[in-house]
């Protein structure tokens, strides 16, 4: 009997181990918050260099067309007056929508007669005529 109280003692004199249970709080922190933004600006500004990239194309697209249905206007006139018109205006009403377009960048097309026929073109996004940037 004496040997099952002797047991009994070393049991009660073993200190009880707890794990201690780690918590996560929910939510995040600071730091892993500043990652996020900075990944999303990365991001950000690479999609955003790509996407004016493709609306200048899209611009020069558009004016490349105004200027084909210009030059198809031009020719159009000749063929009715026998004479190159002596501004892109008088061709309007040969347009679609009888009126002369500006190119995309709010600016006229440049139109200038020459001994051999015409030339036709934008100044381009920088708005300077004569650069490399024209659209013909």
């Amino acid at each position: 009997m004496e040997a099952k109280i002797s047991e009994a003692k070393k049991l009660e004199k073993k200190p009880v181990l707890l794990k201690k249970v780690h918590r996560r709080r929910a939510g995040m922190t600071l730091v892993e918050i500043m990652v996020v933004i900075t990944i999303l600006g990365l991001i950000i500004g690479v999609v955003g260099v790509s996407v004016v990239s493709y609306l200048r194309d899209a611009e020069k697209g558009v004016a490349a067309a105004q200027i084909k249905n210009l030059k198809t206007a031009v020719q159009r006139y000749r063929q009715k007056m026998s004479t190159y018109p002596q501004s892109v205006e008088e061709v309007a009403e040969y347009m679609e929508d009888k009126k002369i377009p500006k190119d995309p960048w709010n600016e006229p097309y440049i139109f200038q007669l020459r001994d051999d026929g015409f030339t036709l073109h934008s100044k381009g996004p920088d708005k300077q005529d004569g650069t490399e940037d024209d659209v013909k």
